[in-house]
């Protein structure tokens, strides 16, 4: 992993190194730069893909309780619905956020 980011006090407070010509500007796009850098060798895209197909999964399931629910106060109904699609996917999620077959591709 690279080096740990700043926080905003570390990018506010004078160089160390001595230079202390270099911007607030200057500062910033280099602390940018690593950032991104860090980010993009952290992010998980497996995980990110299986958790996007699972929120497309909510709608239909949510779909179908609201329609055996029609009859009811349309509040009522979507209130219970949430409540179901909670029960659901709380497992799911606990699945896809700790799941050893979904770790980072260089694990």
């Amino acid at each position: 992993m690279g080096a740990k980011l700043p926080w905003a006090g570390d990018v506010l407070s004078p160089p160390k190194d001595g230079r202390e010509e270099e911007t607030l500007l200057e500062r910033y796009r280099a602390w940018g730069r690593a950032g991104v850098r860090q980010m993009t060798q952290a992010f998980n895209w497996k995980r990110y893909l299986v958790y996007l197909v699972r929120w497309q999964l909510t709608t239909p399931i949510l779909a179908v309780v609201l329609m055996v629910l029609g009859s009811l106060n349309v509040w009522l109904a979507a209130i219970i619905a949430n409540l179901i699609g909670g029960l659901i996917f709380y497992w799911v999620d606990r699945f896809i956020f700790t799941s050893r077959k979904l770790n980072h591709q260089s694990d």
